[in-house]
């Protein structure tokens, strides 16, 4: 009986440590996010329009909504969205 209750006090124990992301990794994810975004627009004055939609690590990629300003000439700098 008292190996019975030590394995499962420690099988509790193991068990209830979780592997979450701290909340320095998620920030860090979100500027990551954000960079490759950016950089990756053809749009002038591009910002982030929200929070990044991240999916499934099976997926493997995120998607981050973003406004700016259109570049081309005939665009007449109006504003918009990718």
């Amino acid at each position: 009986m008292k190996a019975f209750a030590l394995l499962l006090t420690g099988l509790t124990v193991i068990g209830s440590q979780a592997n979450a992301s701290s909340d320095q990794a998620w920030k860090d994810l979100d500027n990551a996010v954000i960079a490759s975004c950016v950089k990756a627009s053809q749009l002038k004055d591009v910002k982030p329009a929200g929070a990044a939609a991240l999916f499934d690590d099976s997926i493997g990629y995120s998607a981050l909504v973003l406004k700016g300003h259109y570049p081309q000439p005939h665009m007449k700098n109006k504003v918009g969205t990718e």
